[in-house]
């Protein structure tokens, strides 16, 4: 499967953006329109995070930097849905600068 990244980084500290990205992951229904058979398990002392839907799937981790934190989203498509990479990654940019500035 394709893997591509979308990064960020935010002044939030580390459990501050990792608690926004799990609001965001769980409710945000432009991601649900994207997939919604999305389910996330949360690691939340290691700041991570894995979502597993039909149609793709995410590794989510927030890392600690100064100041501030630092998000990472490495998502895996499958073949099938490699044209709608740019979709997705547009939209998990756009989400993530707006709920991390």
């Amino acid at each position: 499967m394709p893997k591509f990244k979308v990064e960020s980084k935010s002044n939030l500290s580390q459990s501050e953006a990792f608690e926004k990205m799990k609001t965001l992951l769980a409710d945000d229904p432009d991601l649900r329109k994207l997939d919604s058979k999305i389910e996330i398990k949360t690691n939340d002392a290691g700041h991570t995070a894995q979502v597993k839907g039909s149609k793709f799937s995410a590794d989510v981790k927030v890392a600690a930097t100064s100041p501030g934190s630092h998000v990472t989203i490495e998502v895996d498509l499958p073949l099938m849905l490699l044209p709608a990479k740019g979709m997705v990654q547009a939209t998990l940019e756009k989400k993530l600068s707006k709920i991390l500035a």
